[in-house]
């Protein structure tokens, strides 16, 4: 799956303003917040974006 579209199901689903916090901050590259603020974002929000991933080494 795609990390953008990943992000943005995930931000959707949230059904609150906390989704669009987490899109300016995964847009923005900020993934260490993402992962702090928003722990139960699926790996797939990661996978391809953020480049210190383990899975997006592979």
């Amino acid at each position: 799956m795609n990390a953008a579209v990943a992000a943005i199901e995930y931000a959707i689903d949230m059904n609150t303003n906390d989704g669009l916090y987490f899109l300016m901050a995964w847009h923005q590259g900020d993934f260490d917040v993402c992962r702090r603020d928003w722990p139960d974002a699926p790996d797939d929000c990661y996978i391809g974006a953020d480049p210190l991933h383990p899975g997006t080494k592979l």
